[in-house]
């Protein structure tokens, strides 16, 4: 009986000095300022990161939504100009447009309709090059 006692003491100390031990602890991290830890992100940045994430995902397709109008509209732009030309409009000419920069591919009577149809592209607001695949025909 008298070593299950001394058990029972023995666990009640060691309960009570975890106790002592992890509520001295907490009063000394209430006492002193946060130390900020470079290696683990603050509370404030980990509630911050899934927010900022998902703004940069919508600026970026944002952006690709907005270069696509571009690009559709410099292939618009480029395509009304060519069949405004009247050497140019019998002529069938596709236009494909990406980040500003215009591919030309088709057909040509002869090597000047082929650079005024490159003259005409470049001359379009928006279009950063052009790429002339278009074939002089024989």
């Amino acid at each position: 009986m008298q070593h299950q006692m001394k058990r029972g003491t023995g666990l009640v100390a060691a309960l009570a000095t975890v106790t002592l031990v992890m509520v001295g602890c907490e009063q000394r991290a209430e006492d002193q300022p946060p130390v900020a830890r470079s290696d683990a992100p603050s509370a404030t940045t980990r509630s911050e990161a899934p927010a900022a994430s998902a703004e940069r995902k919508l600026g970026d397709t944002a952006a690709k939504a907005g270069r696509a109008i571009d690009d559709a509209s410099i292939t618009a732009s480029v395509k009304s100009a060519l069949a405004k030309d009247p050497t140019l409009s019998a002529i069938a000419i596709d236009v494909d447009t990406a980040n500003g920069n215009v591919a030309l591919s088709g057909s040509a009577p002869d090597s000047n309709s082929r650079e005024k149809a490159t003259l005409i592209a470049r001359a379009v607001q928006g279009v950063n090059g052009v790429d002339n695949r278009i074939v002089v025909a024989n």
